[in-house]
């Protein structure tokens, strides 16, 4: 499923964890783990996913975590706390978790907060309804996530988060 309902602020009462650019994972549990309380009680979800931005360009993708609230809509920390529009982005959702405490009990997760090797194989399912075959077989020889930066995507199909 495409997501286009995003928030274009953070809801009142939870604490800005003073987000920085290219660090989105880090971003959302940092937020997640400060507004715990909060975030449980508003039934929010740590989302691991893709991200795109139309004004920069509309094939373009972007591996991106951000939070997805009761109502699926997009809170995307990174961008609302360095004030980037998020306006007419769109997302896609390959896997959430409903807490950092989730995200805690993953080995080596404080190394690699992008769950690159562990989430390889929810992204490839997500990816391949999405891309065309020649790209398909590029991220299907993936071994690490990093290596799937961008794709093209090729229709909006729909699909409940996984989490």
């Amino acid at each position: 499923m495409v997501y286009t309902k995003v928030l274009d602020k953070i809801p009142e009462g939870f604490i800005k964890v003073n987000a920085k650019l290219k660090e989105c994972y880090n971003n959302v549990f940092h937020f997640a783990m400060i507004n715990s309380e909060l975030f449980k009680t508003e039934n929010m979800r740590i989302a691991y996913g893709f991200m795109n931005d139309k004004n920069t360009s509309e094939y373009l993708w972007f591996r991106h975590c951000f939070i997805l609230d009761k109502k699926n809509n997009i809170i995307d920390i990174t961008f609302l706390e360095n004030d980037i529009p998020v306006q007419g982005n769109r997302y896609i959702i390959f896997k959430t978790f409903k807490n950092a405490n989730q995200l805690l009990k993953i080995d080596n997760f404080l190394d690699n907060p992008s769950l690159a090797g562990h989430l390889l194989n929810e992204e490839k399912e997500l990816l391949k309804q999405y891309v065309d075959i020649a790209q398909y077989k590029f991220i299907e020889n993936s071994t690490c996530a990093n290596d799937i930066v961008v794709f093209n995507l090729d229709k909006e199909k729909k699909e409940e988060p996984r989490g």
